[in-house]
């Protein structure tokens, strides 16, 4: 049993064609899954757009009363639940990513910066 084997590249291409596969990145991408792109769980993207909202409340309640708010729930409205529609149902979310990171969470993270630049904005006029 001491006898060499050579395992030559026509090997791998016979093995992938009975496997069902026409190239390397093909097999390559449903052994490692990789064609199973997961959903967006919207039961999340809710309790982040709550997070928002909180955000939007604590800051509201600390700055003088000269700039606060005088209609949050519309400036939630507007700017929270508006945007969100509008990528929700464009179906940018699931197209969302960032080094790897899912999408909610670059959602969440885009959106607290949209949401306190409209809130730096209203708070300076």
């Amino acid at each position: 049993m001491n006898e060499k084997i050579t395992i030559e590249a026509k090997y791998f291409c016979k093995y992938r064609k009975e496997l069902g596969f026409t190239n390397q990145k093909a097999i390559k991408d449903f052994f490692g899954a990789k064609d199973i792109v997961p959903g967006v769980d919207f039961g999340y993207v809710k309790s982040l757009n709550n997070r928002l909202y909180d955000i939007v409340e604590k800051i509201d309640r600390t700055v003088a009363n000269e700039i606060k708010s005088d209609n949050l729930k519309a400036f939630k409205k507007e700017h929270i639940d508006h945007c969100f529609g509008i990528m929700n149902k464009s179906g940018i979310l699931p197209k969302l990513n960032n080094q790897g990171r899912r999408p909610e969470q670059v959602y969440f993270s885009w959106m607290r910066g949209f949401v306190r630049k409209f809130s730096f904005e209203m708070q300076l006029r």
